[in-house]
């Protein structure tokens, strides 16, 4: 059995006339390997993970380079997709790897949901040859894969690709990427039976960013890269008509999911497009999706007082879970500023449990109004990177969250960077960072009785531009650190208040590798 060691998490001090800061306390296990070392050093990466109930394991799942069939991708190298089960007491119990698909070609983006008993595993996967198709395996409890190289969830023709998954209302439900209105990508939706069976044909359109006016012109337009060229990427650059959504995100509360993605691509005016979420609700039992198609407003010339500067957009894919009162929802923001002020800023924001954005009115510079979705910050980070003249915090790669009931854990990895030599050049370094929080999204002073810590003070003065602010009272703990890079975490939660938290831990020399790490609550 994994021996637990009760880790205190450091809090800065207020001031000295303020009392002591409470301390976040969580139960970390040894960080351990999933995935074996394969021959030829060949990676493991893109980990996902999802816990079952009645098996009291959880389920990593992986994309993996060791490859026994005849490929073409890669220059002969491509990837399968691996998997092994971690359990309550976070011992590995598949060391070698569970093979889930092995098919020619290549297999990636995996992601996994548990019905509470078994699981189902889905990936994009290149087997035709020409395009991607998502495919998905049933696999139980004990680990038996039941569908040997998976079956076909959404095939035809062009892409099929970068799918999400979970589990509500009976069965399970799938969005991914579809290309079939190229040069257009829209997001699409699907149940599938624990049977293994699509239940919604070729599944149900969620989300697009064009219109067919749009993009019948963007078809139209003849392609000439290059300066003063008229290509899809000249297009879409002087008219604004190149938006499309990137890899969408599912977490569902039983009854409700809710997908998100966000768009990337040109404005109107021909500069680079900040990026815009948007969210949309499906029915958990009929698959259905529920009203429109509903944006994430966080881009706005009003000031958010508690931040102390003009709040602009998110970056990167959304992490989001179920609770008991709707969904939380994980954001990363980084501020750009002249010289060295710039910084990482972890937010989280809050829909109601029709998956809905709850609002608040803000009042920020000359008294200018807005309604926007209500936002707490969690923690601001002074870590940087340079950019010319300017300086912006360098944001997560990727964000994480997992409820247990009680109480989310919210994990992500952060950026570190520290000068070296006589230089003065910058190094940089990942870690996984996790934060404990309650379904207001407010930190955590005593995690097993869930006792909330309000949200630190600030204040910006509008006339003066200045910002007084106090210092944390909570601050992430460390999940994964070390001279290795350590990034792309996962998170579920299983029983009794545990969490298993899963990453891709890359070292100086040789190949990457899956580790696990158990975090009790209590």
């Amino acid at each position: 059995m994994t021996r637990l060691t009760t880790i205190t998490v450091a809090v800065l001090a207020l001031s000295a006339s303020l009392l002591a800061a409470a301390e976040q306390k969580a139960n970390l296990g040894a960080p351990a390997p999933v995935t074996p070392e394969v021959e030829g050093g060949l990676p493991q990466y893109r980990a996902e993970i999802a816990y079952s109930a009645a098996a009291k394991v959880w389920l990593v799942v992986w994309e993996d380079g060791r490859v026994a069939t005849d490929e073409t991708a890669r220059d002969g190298r491509a990837q399968d997709i691996y998997a092994a089960r971690v359990s309550l007491d976070g011992k590995t119990l598949d060391p070698k790897g569970i093979p889930i698909c092995t098919a020619k070609d290549f297999q990636g983006w995996p992601c996994v949901a548990s019905d509470g008993a078994d699981f189902l595993v889905a990936w994009h996967d290149m087997r035709s040859g020409k395009d991607w198709d998502v495919y998905a395996a049933r696999v139980s409890g004990e680990g038996k894969v039941q569908d040997k190289d998976g079956f076909l969830v959404a095939g035809g023709e062009r892409n099929q690709c970068l799918p999400d998954l979970v589990f509500g209302g009976g069965s399970y439900y799938a969005v991914w990427m579809n290309a079939k209105h190229f040069p257009e990508y829209r997001v699409c939706g699907g149940r599938v039976s624990p049977a293994g069976k699509p239940l919604d044909g070729e599944g149900t359109e969620l989300m697009r960013f064009m219109t067919d006016k749009e993009i019948d012109l963007w078809r139209k337009a003849p392609f000439a890269p290059g300066k003063g060229g008229s290509g899809w990427h000249d297009f879409g650059k002087r008219s604004g008509h190149s938006r499309q959504p990137c890899r969408p995100t599912l977490a569902t509360n039983g009854k409700v999911h809710v997908a998100s993605t966000y768009m990337s691509g040109y404005g109107a005016n021909g500069s680079w497009s900040w990026q815009e979420y948007r969210l949309r609700s499906v029915d958990a039992a009929s698959g259905k999706p529920t009203g429109e198609m509903l944006p994430l407003k966080t881009g706005t010339s009003v000031k958010y007082a508690q931040f102390g500067y003009a709040w602009g957009n998110l970056k990167n894919r959304l992490g989001l879970a179920g609770t008991d009162k709707g969904f939380l929802i994980a954001g990363y923001h980084n501020k750009h500023g002249f010289g060295s002020d710039g910084s990482g800023i972890r937010v989280v924001f809050f829909l109601d449990a029709a998956g809905a954005p709850v609002t608040e009115a803000m009042t920020g510079d000359k008294g200018k109004k807005a309604t926007l979705p209500k936002v707490r910050l969690l923690v601001e980070e002074t870590v940087q990177r340079g950019e010319g003249y300017r300086t912006g915090g360098v944001r997560s790669n990727k964000l994480a969250l997992a409820w247990d009931g009680v109480r989310a854990l919210h994990v992500s990895d952060r950026y570190i960077q520290t000068k070296s030599g006589k230089a003065g050049r910058y190094k940089g370094d990942l870690d996984v960072v996790g934060i404990f929080l309650d379904a207001d999204g407010q930190r955590l002073s005593d995690v097993a009785a869930c006792t909330s810590v309000p949200p630190d003070k600030r204040e910006y003065q509008r006339k003066g531009k200045k910002l007084t602010a106090e210092p944390p009272r909570i601050t992430p703990f460390l999940v994964a650190t070390g001279e290795a890079v350590q990034g792309a975490p996962a998170v579920a939660a299983g029983a009794e208040g545990s969490f298993l938290v899963v990453w891709q831990e890359q070292p100086a020399k040789g190949p990457s590798r899956i580790m696990a790490r158990l975090v009790r609550a209590r």
